[in-house]
Parts: C-alpha cells; structure tokens; sequence
C-alpha cells in the first residue's frame, strides 16, 4: 500500500473537531463525468483494506478517494462513536475531498455507515455499493463472529510479535498472506509501552439496526449489494430484509468468497464498483 498512497494526494480534514485521514486517487476530470468512488473501510480497519480494490480502479483510470473514520487508522479518537458522527466524516469528505455527489462504497461496517450517510444527504450519494455490509432485522441476534463490547487492548514489544497476533474477524481463509501482512503492518503504532493497535477498540457495534432500517426506508437511490457466497455475516435472511427494507432498486450480487471480500475477490469486486460508477456516469 505504501507505493499506492505515494501515488495518492493524502490530508486530513477537520470534522466536528477531530482530524479525518483521507487520501485521493485522481483521473482526469474530462474522463469522469462525476466525481470519485469514496470507499469507506469495516471496522477496525485502515486504507490499507482497499489495496487489492483500489489498484485495478485506478489502473483503468478510475478517481478514488478513501478515509479513514475516526477510531480508525490515522484519524484522531473521540470519546464516543455513533451513526451520525460517522455519517458527517463521510459526508465531508464527499463534499471537499472528493467534490461532490459520488458512489459511495462501504465494506462491513463502513457499508452500514454508508446507508447512514445516503439518507442524510442523498443529494451527494447518487448510487451505493455495499460489501457484504450486514443488515439485520431489528431484534434479531448479531452474529457471534463480530465483538459486541470494547476488547483489551494487548501491547507488544516489537512490531513481528504484535503482526503475528493479527487476526481477520470473523475467521476466514486467507488467499493472499502478503497482502495481510501488509495490513496488519499497518494496524499497528508504536508508544514507549511498546506496539498497540492503532484502532479505539470501542468502535464495534455502534450502530443500531434500527437505525439502518429508518436509513434504508429514507434513500430512495439504487443500492447494490455485493456479497460472499460463503459469509457468516451477511445471509440470505439479511438479504431479503435488505430488499424489503430499502425503498428503491435494490441489486444482489454473489461473488465467491467469505466476508473480506475486498482482500480476496479485489479485483471482482473493483470491477463490479465500476461497473456501476459508469451507470451513474450516463445516467441523465
């Protein structure tokens, strides 16, 4: 990822107080006729997640810009972390980062911020791409794979021990062990105490189901989700209450895979976004 972000335009931008880390891959403006894909990460990840999506993007000249949400990689921590917050970082990196309505992507928990951020202003979210981004019925249990409560944080003495503790969650195959390297590299930053993750352990779980439901009711924009065949977060029941839930053209779209699709499907799931940034690209 290192030699992607030296390509990148990097900054942060000041939200409600906290800095929010972004960077942008630009195209030239006369190839797009709207403005870049904003990716927004899951929870407990940086930019680093995006890497195996965002290369085949920006080699078929596609404008990119990434954040990370506050909790997370370079961005600064809050004391608390909600829907709304979140919502208003990705808003504002729409607006000044990226320059205006953009398809606005989300994996996991980036996705459920995602929905968030359409609703509140879909005038800047024309189109929404989820990545097997859960949608539960309000009341029903959360998958035991994802922390529900703040976990301990571990310290290590060197960044080689601190990257041999790393671990996706949910648990998973992984088909590139260099790529996940690379990432848990990342996840890390270094105190006197010794190597901690860079992410607030309290970012998980912090929104409501039935906040996503008022959210989905409220777009009226396309939402197209793309999952894996094999997730233990994203079901088929979680798919057929995103259809009934949302009240507008809803797309699903398999793609062989677990939850992490954006490490081991990057590319299928780089084309699929794509595909349809150039539907809104010719849409009247």
């Amino acid at each position: 990822m290192q030699d992607l972000l030296a390509a990148a335009d990097q900054g942060h931008l000041d939200v409600d107080g906290c800095s929010i880390a972004w960077a942008r891959w630009s195209a030239p403006r006369t190839q797009r006729p709207i403005a870049p894909i904003v990716l927004v990460h899951g929870a407990g990840a940086h930019l680093g997640w995006w890497e195996a999506v965002v290369r085949p993007l920006i080699a078929e000249g596609q404008s990119v810009v990434a954040l990370e949400l506050s909790g997370h990689g370079g961005s600064g921590h809050r004391a608390g972390y909600d829907a709304d917050v979140w919502s208003r970082e990705v808003l504002a990196v729409i607006r000044d980062v990226a320059g205006g309505p953009s398809l606005l992507v989300g994996h996991s928990l980036g996705g459920r911020v995602a929905i968030c951020a359409a609703a509140t202003d879909p005038a800047l979210v024309p189109g929404l791409v989820l990545v097997d981004a859960p949608v539960r019925r309000p009341g029903k249990p959360r998958p035991r794979v994802l922390p529900r409560r703040p976990l301990p944080r571990r310290r290590h003495q060197t960044l080689q021990e601190a990257v041999a503790t790393f671990r996706l969650r949910p648990r998973e195959p992984v088909a590139d062990a260099a790529l996940l390297h690379r990432i848990a590299a990342a996840a890390f930053e270094e105190h006197l105490e010794g190597w901690t993750l860079r992410a607030d352990l309290s970012v998980f779980s912090r929104i409501p189901d039935e906040r996503l439901v008022v959210a989905l009711r409220s777009y009226t924009a396309s939402v197209t989700l793309i999952y894996g065949t094999h997730s233990t977060v994203v079901n088929r029941e979680a798919r057929e209450f995103l259809v009934e839930a949302h009240h507008g053209p809803t797309e699903l779209v398999p793609i062989e895979g677990h939850h992490h699709l954006t490490l081991d499907q990057g590319a299928y799931v780089a084309a699929l976004i794509a595909e349809r940034h150039e539907r809104l690209a010719t849409e009247p």
